[in-house]
Parts: structure tokens; sequence; C-alpha cells
């Protein structure tokens, strides 16, 4: 659970599209971790996956609006507990 937050978190923090192996590089973990967490985040519809242009055998982990809705409730949730400290 925790992987699949910090992939989640990265895919919507960071403007540019990542690759698997950028994500993996980015939360110090093996590729294949990123990849399963890729695959529940996927299933769940928060993350999809897109060709990559630059490489065929890879894929980037790209936003959906099911995802783009739950990090604004993330980030909201975020300022208010920010806002009472």
């Amino acid at each position: 659970m925790a992987r699949q937050l910090g992939v989640f978190l990265r895919v919507y923090v960071y403007a540019e599209p990542q690759t698997g192996r950028d994500l993996a590089v980015a939360l110090n973990v093996h590729k294949a971790a990123i990849s399963r967490a890729l695959d529940r985040l996927a299933e769940e519809e928060l993350v999809c996956r897109q060709p990559n242009p630059a490489d065929y055998r890879s894929v980037l982990a790209g936003r959906t609006p099911k995802g783009a809705a739950l990090f604004r409730e993330i980030r909201q949730i975020m300022q208010e507990a920010a806002l009472r400290e």
C-alpha cells in the first residue's frame, strides 16, 4: 500500500510522464515492484499506462480523471491539516 501511494504521488506531483524505470530510481525500489504497484493502481483507474514514443519496450505512467480527483482530495486534506498545526 505504501509503495502504491509513493508511485501515485510521484505520478501526480511531477508533471512529466514517467517510465517504470524513472519511478524505480526515484523511489529506490526494483522495477518489478513498480510494475506491481502500477498494476494495482491501473486496476483502480488511478493511473494509466501509455505507450512510450521514445522506447517501444516501455510505458509511461499517466494520470486519469479518477486519480486526479483523489489527488485533489489528498491535497485538500493535507492543506486543512497544515492549518490546524
